[in-house]
């Protein structure tokens, strides 16, 4: 690979690393010593129960979640653990609609042009769509191709499954990560004022159309960096730095749960994937070099108006970096189809009211009916329906 060359005219927005920059392993899913401990007392757990290996969506779970929950999954009884396990591929089911998700100004097109005759829902997202391209200077914020589509970060189609603070989507969150981590996700999304929830521009990206299928199949995450607090730009929400991981790809369905991720350093490409970055002259003319992108590549987004072209959300990126992972590590491309065929024999695996009667008679729980994980509280009803088996 040669040299990465950058234009006398538009530059790149990718940044070229700090002497001395380190990237935290487990950014590239090679999990810690500590992470690596609490998976191993889980998997030491489950082996006395006669669990020999687990679901791949939980198992990919794991390797993400907050390592503080996974300590208290240790705690918790098989039929507990059962049900998240199929709750951990129903919420990953939900998330992967977004696959589903078209180019949301494509789709704002093919409506009447007239303000007055959309919905006022709709109007906002059109303002916000306007103002995304505008941020992000009608380029893809990854490889800087002109024309790019406008994708959400959190995707409208999750509205109806996630609406409520305590959906199952929700519940199933939070059992693998803190309250205090997904409340900032869900408090961002829900804003009573749209425009600074779903449908502002702090929700949007614009990418290529080749990039926005990638991201839409797992096949890259994209980690939000902290703002430097040397660079004023940053500490004044005018510009962040957003870091590229290739994912890579797996095609399992059940898996011993201490077996370790597929390390993404180094890739240049996953699954015959790839792709390169441009630069442009004063003229808007393309220049013919350009650098593939690896992981760990680092991009600078930026606006010259923070209130009227809010960045995106680090707390929305957060969310998706973890979740984008999640889709990777799962496995099996065709899950979304796969379990539609499936989904009238998840009853028949597990008695769900016969499992509803051990948690409620169980001395573990509170008053409530509700067995506490930490500060978090997952109804046995809500992880049944999660489970499609109550």
């Amino acid at each position: 690979m040669g040299k990465r060359k950058r234009s006398e005219g538009m530059p790149s927005r990718f940044i070229p690393p700090e002497p001395g920059t380190v990237i935290d392993p487990e950014d590239y899913n090679n999990p810690s010593e500590v992470r690596s401990q609490a998976i191993k007392r889980l998997e030491d757990v489950l082996t006395t129960r006669g669990r020999t290996d687990v679901p791949a969506p939980f198992w990919a779970f794991c390797q993400v979640a907050d390592v503080k929950r996974l300590e208290e999954l240790a705690e918790q009884p098989q039929a507990y653990i059962t049900l998240l396990e199929t709750g951990a591929g129903r919420a990953l089911q939900a998330w992967q609609q977004k696959n589903r998700d078209k180019d949301i100004s494509s789709s704002l097109a093919q409506q009447p042009s007239k303000a007055s005759s959309r919905s006022s829902r709709d109007s906002i997202t059109h303002r916000g769509v306007e103002q995304c391209r505008t941020r992000d200077q009608h380029s893809c914020i990854l490889t800087n191709d002109k024309g790019p589509e406008v994708a959400h970060i959190y995707p409208h189609c999750l509205m109806k499954e996630s609406e409520k603070k305590e959906s199952s989507f929700w519940a199933i969150l939070r059992s693998f990560w803190t309250d205090e981590r997904v409340d900032e996700w869900y408090h961002t999304i829900f804003e009573e004022d749209a425009e600074k929830g779903l449908d502002g521009c702090h929700n949007m990206l614009c990418l290529a159309a080749h990039m926005h299928s990638h991201w839409n199949d797992g096949i890259f995450a994209l980690k939000p960096l902290p703002a430097s607090i040397t660079n004023e730009d940053e500490m004044q929400e005018r510009a962040m730095r957003i870091q590229f991981f290739w994912q890579p790809l797996y095609e399992h369905q059940r898996v011993s749960l201490s077996t370790k991720p597929l390390v993404s350093e180094g890739l240049l490409a996953t699954g015959g994937v790839t792709a390169g970055w441009y630069t442009f002259n004063d003229n808007g003319d393309q220049i013919t070099a350009h650098a593939t992108i690896r992981s760990g590549d680092i991009f600078r987004v930026t606006t010259s108006d923070p209130e009227k072209h809010p960045l995106p959300s680090r707390a929305l990126l957060d969310m998706q970096w973890v979740l984008q992972r999640i889709v990777a590590m799962r496995g099996a491309a065709d899950m979304l189809e796969d379990d539609e065929d499936d989904e009238a024999t998840v009853g028949d695996a597990y008695d769900g009211h016969a499992i509803l009667s051990w948690l409620e008679a169980s001395p573990s729980l509170d008053e409530t009916g509700t067995r506490p994980l930490s500060s978090i509280s997952l109804s046995p009803k809500r992880l049944l329906g999660m489970a499609g088996v109550f």
